[in-house]
């Protein structure tokens, strides 16, 4: 009695081979231990509400600088008033910011060294001005 060996096409191993990943991708993903997309979609929810917090006290730089602790998902993305107001109005223009006096910022620094960041207007610092929570203008 003489045993025959089963072959398989290479076709029907790699259908096997990609049937596999699939299935361990899916068994990871519900498992809690691939989830690609979980905190980034959290952390959308967290600014949104963060910016419609803040929308009702009308993009106040002031009400932004002394209540940290209310945005606090806007300030660690957005290290100050300007870049946050911009990210909450949607507002996608590129904007060039200086370091200017710190007459120009009305609003209470966060820190000793926060610097007074403006919109570059031609140079000047006579746009709107804003301190940020680092030590340098993005």
């Amino acid at each position: 009695m003489k045993l025959k060996g089963v072959s398989l096409s290479i076709e029907t191993i790699i259908v096997i081979v990609i049937c596999a990943l699939v299935l361990i991708t899916i068994l990871l993903f519900f498992s809690g231990t691939f989830t690609p997309t979980a905190k980034g979609v959290t952390s959308e929810a967290q600014l949104d509400s963060e910016c419609m917090d803040w929308q009702g006290h009308g993009y106040s730089y002031k009400d932004f600088s002394e209540n940290v602790d209310k945005y606090p998902g806007l300030l660690a993305n957005y290290k100050g008033a300007i870049t946050a107001k911009r990210r909450c109005v949607r507002d996608i223009n590129p904007i060039n910011l200086i370091r200017c006096g710190e007459g120009n910022c009305t609003e209470t620094p966060f820190t000793s060294t926060s610097p007074c960041c403006c919109i570059n207007t031609s140079g000047t610092c006579g746009g709107e001005c804003s301190y940020y929570n680092s030590l340098t203008c993005p």
